[in-house]
């Protein structure tokens, strides 16, 4: 698995058109490039969503008396080992189908030990509803990928690392070669990275429908893809 950071990619690119000594070595030309890696990013990490995954999070919550539901926050995916902790004794609450919830909420009751607990659409909901505040509940949970910021002028972007396969790496420097040498008119290098582009796109969108297994992707951003997404993802 390859591993570069945005500095990395950018920095690639730049050197590579620099070689062609057409390189506009001003600050709009730099925002460019950057633009050109986030836009292609953006594009394959919505493509890919459903097998693309961040790092484990702990999630806490405190129970509320009387409330049985608890907002998911909007980047979790998958969540795993949900617990609650009262009076220091940890319970581990069973994960059951909204169907089912639903058929025990009609039947109320009201406990400091929930026994069960399902998600729906972006809150996880307790059985029995929670009786007492102020106990901690606490999930392991995948987050899914995000966007990564836009704005050139943010500089995170130029530290953002990324660990990804080398057709998706490609398929990133590729294009923003392409989109470099548009602008600057060079349309013999553009047509040579376009055709590569186009190539490692289609390779891209292959992996995509049948995916052999996952990838990770760390970034800072400032948007999420389809917050309330939550099918299991490849391990």
């Amino acid at each position: 698995m390859a591993k570069r950071t945005f500095w990395d990619m950018f920095s690639k690119v730049v050197r590579q058109v620099w070689l062609t000594n057409t390189f506009d070595d001003g600050l709009e030309e730099t925002e460019s490039i950057k633009e050109d890696i986030n836009d292609i990013q953006k594009q394959v990490l919505s493509m890919s969503k459903t097998f693309l995954k961040k790092a484990w999070i702990l999630i806490s919550w405190w129970t509320v008396a009387d409330q049985a539901n608890y907002a998911i926050p909007a980047t979790v995916d998958k969540i795993t080992n949900l617990q609650i902790t009262v009076s220091t004794v940890l319970y581990y609450p069973t994960l059951i189908s909204i169907t089912e919830f639903h058929r025990l909420a009609n039947t109320w009751a009201s406990s400091d030990i929930p026994i069960f607990y399902t998600i729906d659409k972006s809150e996880i909901y307790l059985y029995p509803t929670p009786a007492t505040n102020s106990n901690p509940i606490e999930v392991n949970a995948w987050q899914i990928a995000t966007d990564l910021v836009t704005d050139p002028a943010v500089t995170t972007d130029q530290t953002t690392d990324l660990q990804i396969k080398e057709w998706y790496e490609n398929t990133i420097y590729y294009y923003a070669l392409s989109e470099a040498f548009n602008r600057l008119e060079d349309f013999a290098s553009w047509d040579r990275y376009n055709i590569k582009y186009e190539k490692m796109f289609k390779n891209y969108k292959s992996e995509v429908r049948n995916p052999t297994d996952s990838i990770v992707v760390k970034a800072w951003s400032t948007g999420f893809i389809n917050p309330n997404y939550y099918s299991t993802l490849t391990n």
